[in-house]
């Protein structure tokens, strides 16, 4: 009998001893999870946990038992990003719409720290910072005074608002084609590159242009090469960021404009300085790929110094106009 009863007492133990643990399992899980689903070039799910845990300053298994299910989808050259917050039998989604994927988690970041926030409005009855299909009356209590993060609680339906373009720095680089009429006797075409950074809805570059050598019948059957060769720097001003926008610029180049005779005794070199202000539009369209726009620009150089090309035999044979124009299609990269 003594047997049996030593037998049972170390099984009680052991039952114990497995509740225990199941108990501490469950009090363990109830901190907060987040499944992530987004296109390849998206940051994976590991970064998106480090980025968040980052933004909110605290580990998610610390946070309240809420469930955050966050997938991106690619649509109209932009993306969705579609929030869904769970507590017990409550579920809230938030659509948000953004240019790129690095967009996706500021965003992300931002309407879990909302969420989070207002989870003890959300023990009184109060919505917890994301739409949802029916909103909750807020309930006073005299117990415990009103929370500020409560209190700016945004209200139902109100979208979050993205990373505030104003406080956000930029460096980009871009590379294109362009055409040039007026810089030289025909058409030509020509290269450029740009250097820059943006800081809110302006954006500053530094700015290199060349048309190399182009051979243009002058008069009878004398003819002249001719490139142009310049720099500068220039400030442009856009539109709210979106899949496209449209920026108004205003670049100041200064260069060398350099002709040579063909076909003339005594041909000879000679250069000008080109110096042009040239303001210009440009349409940017982002085509979902993160970090990369194409934009496509029209401009007017205007010539702010002028110089005759001449031949001793036939006179002035070439002479730039004072205003040109220019067309260019560039491809951007967001550097940072």
């Amino acid at each position: 009998m003594d047997a049996v009863c030593r037998s049972l007492v170390s099984r009680s133990w052991v039952v114990v001893a497995l509740l225990c643990v199941a108990l501490f399992d469950s009090q363990s899980a109830l901190g907060a999870g987040l499944t992530w689903s987004a296109p390849e070039a998206c940051p994976t799910d590991a970064e998106v946990r480090a980025r968040v845990e980052n933004g909110l300053g605290v580990r998610l298994a610390d946070l309240p038992d809420i469930a955050f299910e966050a997938s991106a989808r690619p649509i109209d050259g932009a993306f969705e990003l579609e929030l869904k917050a769970r507590k017990g039998e409550a579920t809230h989604v938030r659509r948000v719409r953004v240019t790129t994927c690095a967009e996706l988690v500021d965003v992300l970041v931002a309407a879990m720290s909302l969420a989070v926030e207002s989870l003890g409005s959300q023990q009184q009855g109060e919505d917890p910072g994301l739409p949802s299909g029916e909103s909750a009356e807020p309930e006073s209590s005299s117990s415990s005074p009103p929370d500020s993060a409560q209190t700016s609680a945004p209200t139902p339906r109100k979208q979050v608002p993205l990373p505030s373009e104003s406080a956000r720095l930029s460096g980009f680089a871009a590379a294109g084609v362009l055409v040039d009429v007026g810089a030289l006797p025909e058409p030509a075409p020509g290269a450029e590159a740009h250097l820059g950074v943006g800081w809110g809805m302006f954006k500053a570059r530094a700015l290199g242009l060349v048309i190399p050598k182009q051979r243009a019948a002058l008069k009878g059957t004398t003819e002249g090469d001719f490139d142009l060769v310049a720099g500068g720097v220039g400030l442009c001003a856009a539109s709210v960021r979106a899949p496209w926008e449209a920026r108004l610029c205003l670049d100041g180049e200064l260069g060398r404009l350099r002709g040579e005779g063909v076909h003339v005794r005594n041909a000879r070199k000679a250069s000008a300085v080109w110096l042009a202000a040239v303001p210009l539009l440009e349409l940017v369209v982002r085509p979902g790929v993160r970090g990369w726009a194409v934009s496509a620009s029209l401009g007017v150089p205007i010539l702010l110094h002028r110089r005759s090309f001449v031949f001793t035999e036939l006179g002035d044979v070439h002479t730039p106009a004072s205003l040109g124009l220019r067309a260019a299609i560039v491809l951007e990269l967001e550097l940072w």
